[in-house]
């Protein structure tokens, strides 16, 4: 079963900074994040819980990118997959509890 991802404002937010920073260090660099970040959304969408919990009521999950430092932070309810953040590993890890 494809689970039907939702991704919130922020994690878009996420994802085009990533995305801008990237393409401004080297051309085709912002690129290959959306296409690792694609690819990743896409496993997602086949085995969300195969990934670890981040949360203590076990319901956040978080999966990291293979090359970039960024995690994707989300929680599956029923048949969907809700993406909150497109998190910096060297990122303040409070501001990220403060979305969540």
């Amino acid at each position: 079963m494809d689970y039907k991802i939702i991704i919130s404002i922020e994690a878009e937010k996420d994802t085009n900074e990533a995305y801008c920073y990237y393409e401004s260090q080297q051309s085709g660099l912002g690129d290959r994040f959306l296409n690792e970040q694609s690819q990743l959304y896409q496993k997602l969408k086949e085995h969300p819980t195969y990934y670890s919990f981040i949360s203590e009521n076990k319901t956040t999950r978080s999966v990291a990118l293979k090359v970039f430092p960024y995690r994707i932070i989300y929680e599956v309810e029923s048949d969907e997959l809700y993406v909150y953040a497109v998190y910096h590993f060297g990122k303040n890890p409070d501001k990220l509890n403060k979305r969540l």
